[in-house]
């Protein structure tokens, strides 16, 4: 069966309608046995997209949710360890969505080893810019079948 769970959510995934119907009767008869609840409101059922913990799922595609596109948008210029640590908190989120991602940051992650003092360069600046120019365009990806 194609399951995944997080904490509270389930997700079902099947490559046809027929075999959707048959999982959810099966994952059904599981919730039943185990004595568990859902609620009808929060389900979703027989659809080809769904947001997903930050993702945007379609078909086979996968692809981030704008709000943390514009997260990364907006995030000023970092001027702590900290806050370049916010930043590469949400570049992480949608890393597999950016090309090159970890080449593009490495200017600037030096600067959260241990000891290092807080520079930020004309360099670290370019290479921020850079991360968030990638981050809006993130690729479409395509899950095989």
């Amino acid at each position: 069966m194609n399951l995944l769970v997080y904490l509270d959510d389930i997700l079902i995934y099947s490559r046809d309608y027929d075999e959707h119907r048959t999982h959810l009767q099966l994952v059904f008869e599981r919730i039943r046995l185990h004595h568990l609840q859902i609620s009808p409101d929060k389900c979703i059922i027989a659809s080809n997209f769904l947001d997903y913990l930050g993702h945007c799922i379609h078909d086979n595609t996968t692809q981030p949710q704008q709000k943390h596109l514009g997260s990364l948008q907006t995030f000023p210029t970092p001027k702590t360890k900290r806050q370049l640590q916010q930043f590469l908190g949400t570049l992480n989120w949608i890393r597999e969505y950016v090309p090159r991602a970890a080449q593009l940051t490495k200017p600037f992650t030096h600067l959260l080893q241990k000891g290092e003092k807080f520079r930020w360069t004309v360099k670290c600046q370019e290479a921020f810019d850079n991360v968030k120019e990638a981050a809006a365009k993130p690729l479409v990806l395509h899950r095989p079948d």
